[in-house]
């Protein structure tokens, strides 16, 4: 009975993959950066809350923030490569609402300290995935895109 619970379980979350917006992709992205270090850091993740990147996340119970935030941690243990690859097809149209999205996981990982080697490495690939460079500017390819 355990094992079909956790089977079910599993399933339910990734079949979340593709499911979400600004808030999860952020929320995502920098936990994905975060496990470079070997850890999150709870307070970046409390700072992260508290900018309210969306109007839904303005909404959110903390105890409905926690939830989300685990289930993108769990999406990254189980699913790594899928959870990454849905974050541009998730992510808003509006290139600010993108650059927003990165500069909040920038001002998080730089307020634990600093950002160099493997952590370095995922936040590039994170930014490329919010389809901007690293100085938050859209990319050629998406500026002839608009």
């Amino acid at each position: 009975m355990h094992q079909e619970l956790m089977q079910n379980r599993i399933a339910e979350l990734k079949s979340n993959i593709a499911k979400g917006g600004l808030q999860e992709c952020t929320i995502r992205g920098l936990i994905y950066v975060g496990m470079a270090r070997g850890f999150v850091d709870e307070r970046g993740i409390a700072a992260l809350r508290r900018i309210r990147l969306t109007e839904d996340a303005s909404r959110m119970t903390l105890a409905q923030f926690k939830a989300m935030a685990r289930e993108q941690f769990l999406l990254l243990l189980l699913e790594p490569e899928a959870a990454l690859s849905a974050i541009p097809k998730l992510l808003p149209v509006d290139p600010a609402e993108r650059r927003k999205g990165l500069a909040a996981i920038r001002n998080v990982l730089s307020a634990g300290g600093e950002i160099s080697g493997d952590v370095a490495e995922r936040l590039k690939r994170i930014a490329a995935l919010f389809e901007a460079n690293d100085a938050g500017f859209p990319t050629i390819e998406r500026a002839r895109a608009s």
